[in-house]
């Protein structure tokens, strides 16, 4: 008896996901509308100010090229917009232009390098249209670690006309 119910059991499951398997494209969305992205037509600014003297990453792997590894690097997706490779001064602002920003939500992904000491580390970035911050976080490391993170902002019609 026992090993018909496991049969029957099985049955079941097994049919039940037979059916939802041949049935499921039937319920698919049939016209999907392809997702439309508006441009922000402003121009907006990068500032990044690390309360720190950037460093190179110990643990990057050296390559072949003659390539400097990044101290700061900010991307867009998988596109790098900004790439500093020089030192610079601690608490001295950094800008960079920046274009490829869409109307609504936007993600920056946030790479830096603070020196391998004892203390907490700070980075802040601001977006600023026109010399007004329209976003503002400070990242923070510790001690030991990477600042590597994503800064999440939202551009609205407010923003661009």
């Amino acid at each position: 008896m026992r090993i018909m119910f496991a049969m029957l059991i099985n049955i079941v499951f097994i049919g039940g996901l037979a059916l939802y398997m041949s049935h499921r494209d039937k319920y698919a969305a049939v016209n999907a509308a392809p997702l439309k992205t508006y441009t922000a037509k402003k121009k907006y600014r990068l500032e990044i100010t690390p309360a720190f003297a950037l460093q190179s990453d110990p643990f990057v792997l050296k390559n072949d090229n003659s390539e400097k590894p990044a101290l700061l690097s900010v991307r867009i997706g998988a596109a790098e917009i900004f790439r500093l490779t020089q030192p610079n001064q601690p608490g001295k602002a950094i800008f960079a232009n920046i274009s490829g920003l869409n109307m609504g939500d936007n993600e920056l992904y946030i790479e830096a390098s603070p020196p391998q000491d004892d203390i907490c580390h700070a980075l802040r970035v601001r977006i600023l249209e026109n010399s007004r911050p329209i976003a503002d976080t400070t990242f923070w490391a510790e001690p030991g670690s990477l600042i590597s993170d994503s800064f999440y902002f939202h551009i609205g019609e407010e923003h661009d006309r």
